[in-house]
């Protein structure tokens, strides 16, 4: 069974969640001193959206929902486009 418009489309919402974290982070003015928190806002607020249907679609490796993932960590950790503060 393919879903691949089902996945672009969480992906996309996915992806506005990630826009959230990041101005949140924008606002804390970076003074965060837990360095899991934005990890625990992924899994709060962007995995339950990429994993909406996996009970249907998800025996299946899906690699735009890894590719959410991978570029959120990058974010975190500071590797591709620097954080504004």
């Amino acid at each position: 069974m393919k879903c691949g418009k089902a996945k672009r489309n969480l992906r996309n919402k996915a992806k506005k969640a990630i826009d959230l974290i990041k101005l949140f982070e924008n606002n804390d003015t970076c003074n965060n001193t837990d360095p899991g928190l934005p990890f625990f806002l992924f899994d709060s607020m962007v995995a339950p959206i990429l994993l909406y249907g996996a009970e249907i679609w998800g025996g299946e490796y899906c690699e735009v929902i890894e590719r959410v993932h991978a570029q959120f960590c990058k974010y975190v950790i500071n590797i591709g486009s620097p954080r504004t503060c």
